[in-house]
């Protein structure tokens, strides 16, 4: 096994945004470059230079076409990490995407899972603010409940507990999240959010849903991958002025030092 320099980890993240661009093209799924990867779409025309992941996202409907449309054609090669295609503990957070001939340096039982780029999924949020804030709250809080519970569901004690408490089964927990995503599904509102994300800043998440309907090309180490077509508000919104770049001691890689090529 080999362990990967950050230069060949972007390598390989590359070459796995390329394979999953080919699949959402060949099945008519829109998705949009998104956080730091976007940044360095626009600012650097590729990684930011000591990136070492690969962000994207689309919309609700998009998401379930690709969890759908892959459970019928699976890419070989390549694994697709969502709530119905894995019991795996990532599935709770976001979609997952990795070449199988990766794997982590240092298997743990919540990081058992190849060099993966992070699928992020925008939800409809109410047109009400307050109640919009309560909603991503909600769901949020069930999110980042059911990823917990799954990550601990190995340990004898809360195996234990889910059997005597169904309330701490991870499938209660996700069967109640569907039910709130379910609310605001297919309506057409004016925002959308990332709500199963890191962040609980609904605010901060909160784009127009419109963005996700118009996209452009844009480049990023040699090819073009969509991008909203709104890029420039979204990144301002979210990053402020985005195309400075940080102080230097901001300029760090975080899992560069986590994975490996399997041979």
């Amino acid at each position: 096994m080999k362990k990967l320099t950050l230069i060949e980890l972007q390598e390989y993240l590359l070459s796995s945004l390329v394979a999953f661009d080919s699949f959402c093209k060949k099945h008519a799924i829109h998705y949009s470059l998104c956080g730091g990867t976007l940044i360095g779409a626009i600012r650097h025309q590729g990684f930011i230079p000591w990136d070492d992941d690969i962000d994207v996202m689309m919309t609700r409907q998009e998401y379930d076409k690709l969890t759908k449309i892959w459970l019928q054609y699976p890419k070989e090669g390549y694994t697709l990490i969502t709530n119905r295609t894995t019991s795996n503990a990532f599935a709770g957070e976001s979609g997952k995407w990795y070449a199988n001939n990766t794997a982590p340096t240092y298997p743990q039982d919540d990081f058992d899972i190849g060099l993966f780029m992070d699928i992020f999924v925008i939800d409809t949020l109410p047109e009400d603010e307050q109640e919009a804030k309560k909603y991503f709250a909600k769901v949020h809080r069930l999110g980042r409940q059911f990823h917990i519970i799954r990550k601990r569901m190995h340990k004898p004690l809360w195996k234990l507990l889910a059997t005597l408490f169904p309330m701490f089964h991870p499938d209660k927990v996700f069967s109640q999240l569907e039910k709130e995503i379910a609310r605001h599904r297919d309506k057409e509102n004016t925002y959308g959010a990332i709500m199963l994300g890191s962040s609980n800043d609904m605010l901060r998440e909160r784009l127009p849903t419109n963005y996700l309907k118009h996209f452009v090309d844009v480049p990023f180490n040699g090819h073009l991958f969509p991008a909203i077509a709104q890029y420039d508000a979204y990144l301002r919104h979210y990053y402020g002025d985005y195309m400075q770049l940080p102080p230097e001691k901001e300029r760090l890689s975080y899992h560069t030092k986590n994975h490996i090529l399997k041979e």
